[in-house]
C-alpha cells in the first residue's frame, strides 16, 4: 500500500524561488519510500538523501523530530497535526510552518487562548476552537479545502489568497519550512 508522504523535496534556485521535485510515498508493505519526480519513480530504501539532509520516514521518529516545535497552545500535538497532514495531503512542513509563523511559535495570545493556529477570521472576528484538537483539525482541514484540494501548496501560490496584503508572507513561511524540514532531518537534535 503506497500513502503519500508530506515531505516533499524542493529545488531552490539561487534567486530564492523554490520547486518541488518530488513527492515521497512510503510502501508499508516493502518499506521503501519512492521519489516520483514527474513520469519516472526511484526507489530509495529506506532513507531518503537529498544534499545531505537524510530525511526519515518513520513516523515517530519525524514526530519526536519537531516535537519541540509544539509550544504554547500546539502543545502536544505534534502527532495529532501529522497524522491530519498525511490524512488530508497536507503537505507537513508548509502546514506546521505557516502555524509557526502565524502563531509565533504557538505563544500567541490567539494560539493559546483560542487554538487558532492559522490567524483565521470568523465573522468580524477572530475565530475560536474549545480545544487544542479542534483547532488542528479546523486547521489542517481548511488547509485542505481551501488550498491544497485546489492545487494551491505552495507558499507563493497561497500568498495572493492566505495573506493577500503581505508582501513578504511568503519569504516568511520559507524561512519556518526550513527550520521545520532542519528538525526534520534531525539538524537540531
Amino acid at each position: 500500500m503506497k500513502s503519500k508522504i508530506m515531505i516533499r523535496i524542493a529545488l531552490t534556485l539561487i534567486c530564492g524561488l523554490s520547486f518541488t521535485i518530488a513527492s515521497l510515498y512510503y510502501d508499508a508493505n516493502s518499506d521503501v519510500i519512492y521519489a516520483e519526480f514527474d513520469d519516472v519513480t526511484l526507489s530509495y530504501g529506506n532513507y531518503v538523501n537529498v544534499e545531505s539532509a537524510v530525511a526519515t520516514m518513520d513516523e515517530n521518529v519525524i514526530v519526536t523530530r519537531v516535537e519541540p516545535l509544539f509550544q504554547g497552545g500546539m502543545e502536544g500535538q505534534a502527532r495529532y497535526f501529522y497524522e491530519l497532514c498525511l490524512e488530508y495531503n497536507v503537505p507537513f512542513d508548509l502546514a506546521l510552518a505557516i502555524a509557526l509563523y502565524e502563531t509565533g511559535y504557538g505563544q500567541s495570545n490567539l494560539a493559546v487562548n483560542s487554538y487558532n493556529f492559522g490567524g483565521f477570521r470568523s465573522g468580524s472576528g477572530w475565530a475560536s476552537y474549545d480545544s487544542a484538537e479542534e483547532g488542528v483539525y479546523e486547521y489542517i482541514t481548511t488547509l485542505y479545502e481551501g488550498y491544497v484540494s485546489q492545487g494551491v501548496d505552495t507558499p507563493e501560490a497561497m500568498q495572493a489568497i492566505y495573506a493577500p496584503s503581505s508582501t513578504t508572507w511568503s519569504s516568511y513561511v520559507h524561512y519556518f519550512m526550513n527550520i521545520v524540514n532542519a528538525y526534520i532531518n534531525g539538524e537540531y537534535e
